[in-house]
């Protein structure tokens, strides 16, 4: 990922799934470069009790979609809630 990818981001939502189960990001710039511009992040695994509802958003149209990522502009604003106290939040549709 580069910054040209993420610039006017306000949330990204990195998740793992079941034929690719990375490592999250860890890197020390990237979080820097994810605070200094404000942008809230989310850490998603494939498994688990918190999940990407991957239906609704594979019938949202793309944008652009390339082998690895896939672009989608929503038609309304999602409502997002964090608490950075406790580090959970949670995103609405």
């Amino acid at each position: 990922m580069n910054f040209g990818q993420i610039s006017g981001a306000k949330v990204i939502i990195e998740a793992t799934l079941p034929s690719m189960n990375y490592i999250l990001s860890q890197g020390s710039h990237f979080f820097h470069n994810l605070t200094s511009f404000k942008v809230l992040y989310f850490s998603v695994g494939h498994a688990g009790r918190f999940t990407v509802d991957w239906g609704w958003l594979g019938r949202q149209p793309a944008v652009t979609e390339t082998k690895f990522v896939r672009h989608v502009r929503l038609a309304s604003p999602l409502q997002i809630k964090v608490d950075g106290r406790t580090s959970r939040g949670v995103i609405f549709r």
